[in-house]
């Protein structure tokens, strides 16, 4: 799944506070730790889209990224 840096930036916030409005502290806390380091090396990154497949595939915390992926396709 690709998409611009600028639209998954805004997704990540949404999904972090869908989280931490609907979730428990532990997981927004898990997911904060995982997809704002994420999130920074996104903006500045000079890539304009980014491939979520290949995030995941590097990330150690798959979990949170193929969650985050479902979230996007059902927005």
């Amino acid at each position: 799944m690709k998409i611009s840096r600028n639209k998954l930036n805004n997704l990540i916030e949404s999904y972090l506070n869908d989280v931490n409005d609907y979730g428990d502290e532990s997981d927004f806390l898990i997911a904060e730790n995982v997809l704002n380091p994420i999130k920074q090396l996104i903006t500045e990154s000079k890539n304009t889209i980014v491939n979520l497949n290949e995030m995941k595939a590097k990330s150690k915390d798959k979990a949170i990224i193929e969650d985050l992926i479902l979230y996007i396709q059902n927005i």
